[in-house]
């Protein structure tokens, strides 16, 4: 216990924005449990109210309270996010691992896949992948994995390439381990800890990009409570209810935000430039 405050002593930033994720994934979680209305319950009589008393951040063309609906929203928004991040690691990784591993023709069938795809820009094959399935949040989650697993497949293959190379690997082979053991064993979790650091920092770029299919109507849909798709809504009242727009975009912006630098910072914390960093910084503290 004492070890794990001293942790987060001596890690302020990390402490800080983890706390900040914890409190978010929470608000998410219970968001149900805490919004003051039925973020689906229209009342046209209370239409397009501004920020008030009564609703915090006003309403939208339906009369429902955009508080509530902001706050729902969290949930939808990050846990289709977490749901992505997890696809888009678990496909490309394994992908890696395997052209790193066997190489030969698995490893120039799945790279120049990866080369194709590339070669187009992210967020229009996305959007013509979840044209083509049609308009929902899965579709959407599946377009956007079909396009960014060869991030994480050609950093787990570049990191296995590296590890094959090691003399335990090698001893391993000599041994007579079996291939299901040497992945599992060695080339896994040597690779894991780059990947969830990766994972970690691209939360925030993946629910922008789930955002803007939202947004553009490929993704969820109406009266399902999402900041892109709330966002799309409230652009036709930019100038007489700006706030349908300031209040998702702002939740959006806030979330991103704090998932970006608590990768930065866990990051900042796994590079062995880093600990070495602190530990000189240390040694002249004590000197």
């Amino acid at each position: 216990m004492k070890k794990a405050f001293a942790f987060l002593g001596e890690h302020r930033l990390f402490t800080f924005f983890a706390a900040m994720a914890v409190l978010v994934v929470t608000v998410a979680v219970l968001s149900p449990l805490i919004v003051p209305y039925d973020p689906y319950d229209a009342v046209t009589r209370e239409a397009l109210q501004p920020p008030g008393a009564e609703h915090w951040f006003g309403t939208d063309k339906l009369g429902r309270d955009l508080f509530s609906r902001v706050i729902c929203a969290s949930r939808t928004s990050l846990f289709s996010a977490f749901l992505l991040v997890t696809c888009v690691t678990v496909i490309g990784s394994a992908l890696g691992i395997i052209a790193g591993y066997f190489g030969g023709a698995a490893d120039s069938v799945i790279m120049r896949v990866s080369d194709m795809m590339i070669s187009f820009p992210g967020l229009v094959l996305a959007i013509a992948i979840a044209g083509i399935l049609g308009p929902s949040l899965t579709n959407a989650i599946i377009a956007v994995t079909a396009v960014s697993w060869t991030k994480y497949a050609r950093l787990s293959r570049s990191l296995v390439l590296k590890i094959k190379s090691k003399d335990y690997v090698a001893a391993g082979k000599l041994s007579g381990s079996k291939t299901k053991r040497m992945l599992f064993r060695y080339m896994l979790p040597t690779s894991l800890p780059t990947l969830l650091i990766t994972a970690t920092m691209d939360i925030g770029k993946m629910m922008l990009e789930l955002a803007a299919l939202c947004f553009l109507g490929f993704g969820a849909q109406p009266p399902t409570p999402e900041w892109g798709l709330m966002m799309n809504e409230g652009r036709l009242y930019l100038q007489t209810a700006p706030w349908l727009l300031i209040f998702p975009g702002a939740a959006m912006f806030v979330v991103v935000v704090i998932f970006n630098m608590l990768g930065d910072s866990l990051r900042d914390i796994m590079d062995p430039r880093h600990r070495r960093a602190g530990r000189r910084r240390k040694e002249v503290k004590h000197a």
